[in-house]
């Protein structure tokens, strides 16, 4: 029955404007909104910094070793963790000379097809040929699947003299990333002579992947020197540690900031109803029903407020993208969650707080 009668008074109370509600949730949610809003954008921030990194090639890292380079081993390292892509590379014996360009002869390289994953808007009709630059079909008008004629009758395929297919492109943009592939064709082989380079992606950064791409170096006595390990877009400095940087984005402690600010509001609006509280302590309402009428109403505005952060949350999550749109949903979802809980506590032990011995007091103070 007491329930029952504590839920009708903080119902009458949220209907009448005694509680204040639509102030109160004001001015929470414009507290809510800000701070979730202002977190939204440090995480996406990173998450776009990071994406761009990616998408510029900068977590690409070649090992160099000529002559040296294990094809197996090298696309073996696909199976390490934080490693979607690896293949080797070296030049082909000649180059592909066309009638529309003779002048222009297309640097060709004959790769492994682990290779292929590593570039950027790779199309491919599934059959043997050349995969050329989007540079190279672009100048010369081909098409996948088309023929390519030479002009000194070689096509860059092994055993296939005169004409070759286009078996796909690829784009290569000049936006930092090492020279090389821009204009050129590249011939996927099976072959298990050595190669000249180890493409290796990885992401997210790990120096101790990184060591390990030296593994698909041949060692032997007639090694010359070390490799050489170097990034293919180093225009973007070297591999940030994002998720420390998700860690220790200036925005961490928005839920914090709003709970506290949460609690001063709630305890305010407490506050401001003493006489209220002790006119009911004097007429022997439990202070536990006044306390959990009190956390009723903070609870009914607090989650009004809240109601303005949802279309914050959604707008970033989408920012964010499918793969870390839920992560960037629950930690933006921890500020009105964090406000709730803050302004529902509050306003339950400041309601336990008010004495009744202190009605004339608070009543000559109205």
């Amino acid at each position: 029955m007491l329930t029952r009668e504590v839920f009708r008074e903080a119902g009458r109370n949220l209907a009448s404007g005694t509680s204040r509600m639509l102030v109160l949730a004001l001015v929470a949610g414009s507290v809510m909104a800000g701070l979730t809003a202002a977190d939204g954008v440090g995480m996406v921030r990173i998450i776009q910094a990071d994406r761009d990194f990616r998408l510029r090639a900068a977590t690409t890292w070649i090992v160099k070793a000529q002559g040296q380079v294990d094809p197996a081993a090298c696309e073996a390292l696909r199976r390490l963790a934080g490693v979607p892509a690896a293949g080797a590379r070296r030049p082909a014996s000649q180059g592909l000379t066309v009638a529309q360009l003779p002048q222009n002869p297309i640097t060709v390289y004959q790769v492994t097809p682990g290779f292929l994953a590593l570039l950027p808007d790779l199309a491919r009709t599934g059959g043997a040929g050349l995969v050329v630059s989007d540079q190279v079909a672009g100048a010369l008008g081909w098409r996948l699947g088309d023929r390519i004629a030479s002009a000194d009758g070689q096509a860059g395929l092994a055993g296939q003299a005169g004409h070759a297919e286009v078996a796909g492109t690829y784009a290569y943009p000049d936006d930092g990333r090492a020279p090389g592939l821009g204009w050129a064709a590249l011939e996927p082989v099976n072959a298990r002579t050595a190669f000249d380079e180890c493409w290796v992606d990885i992401a997210p950064d790990s120096p101790a992947v990184r060591a390990l791409a030296s593994t698909a170096i041949r060692l032997g006595q007639d090694q010359a020197a070390s490799p050489e390990i170097s990034q293919l877009n180093s225009t973007l400095g070297p591999p940030a540690d994002q998720a420390k940087a998700f860690h220790a984005r200036p925005t961490l402690s928005a839920p914090w900031l709003g709970a506290a600010t949460a609690a001063v509001i709630a305890a305010t609006a407490a506050w401001a109803r003493r006489l209220e509280l002790a006119a009911a302590r004097h007429a022997r309402v439990p202070r536990l029903a006044s306390m959990i009428q009190f956390a009723l109403e903070a609870g009914a505005w607090l989650a009004l407020a809240g109601l303005a952060c949802l279309p914050i949350v959604a707008h970033y999550a989408v920012e964010a993208g499918p793969g870390d749109g839920p992560a960037v949903a629950w930690a933006l979802a921890r500020v009105p969650l964090a406000v709730l809980a803050a302004g529902v506590l509050v306003a339950f032990l400041v309601a336990g707080l008010i004495r009744e011995k202190r009605l004339f007091a608070y009543f000559k103070a109205r």
